[in-house]
């Protein structure tokens, strides 16, 4: 996505979330929650065979249940401007990929959650050796308003659990691949 359309992505988010109620009240009311965390992945695979894997389209092959329906797909579905929603345990949730940079081992995504919550997922895919990389996986959670405190909260929390979940299947899938 060239730059002009993150600042419009973003714009709409910020114009969407300053109309909201809750936004209005903010001043007065409790402050809004914001959690930031971060994991690391050892992958048995080359950075070009396992970048992919973090696209929409190719996050099925180790993600069950990932079936995303898609409002704008350019370049298929994986390129920088893919918006799409996943149904989540709270109704669904509105993705965005923001920035899918194979060569430079990026892929970012906007995220507005059905509760309420923006998060923000990046992911940066260094090469290990010829035949290993490693990912760094960082999220960050904003309640949009105070009733989503408890899931930015929560979600927070259990994301550290995922990093040796997420492992385990990504480094699955690219072996039935490899």
């Amino acid at each position: 996505m060239i730059r002009w359309e993150k600042c419009a992505l973003a714009a709409v988010v910020l114009i969407w979330t300053a109309q909201a109620p809750a936004a209005r009240e903010q001043a007065a009311g409790p402050p809004l929650a914001q959690e930031v965390r971060t994991f690391h992945l050892d992958i048995d695979a080359p950075m070009d065979s396992v970048l992919p894997l973090f696209g929409p389209l190719r996050r099925a092959e180790w993600t069950p249940g990932w079936t995303p329906v898609f409002l704008h797909r350019p370049g298929g579905g994986n390129a920088e401007g893919a918006v799409f929603t996943i149904t989540g345990p709270r109704g669904d949730d509105t993705w965005s990929l923001t920035e899918f940079d194979e060569k430079g081992g990026h892929v970012a995504y906007a995220i507005v959650s059905a509760s309420r919550v923006l998060e923000d997922l990046k992911i940066r895919v260094v090469p290990t050796s010829d035949a290993r990389c490693e990912a760094s996986v960082t999220q960050r959670w904003s309640a949009l308003r105070p009733e989503s405190n408890g899931d930015v909260r929560l979600a927070a929390d259990e994301f550290a659990a995922q990093g040796p979940k997420w492992t385990a299947a990504l480094n699955a899938a690219v072996r039935k691949v490899g």
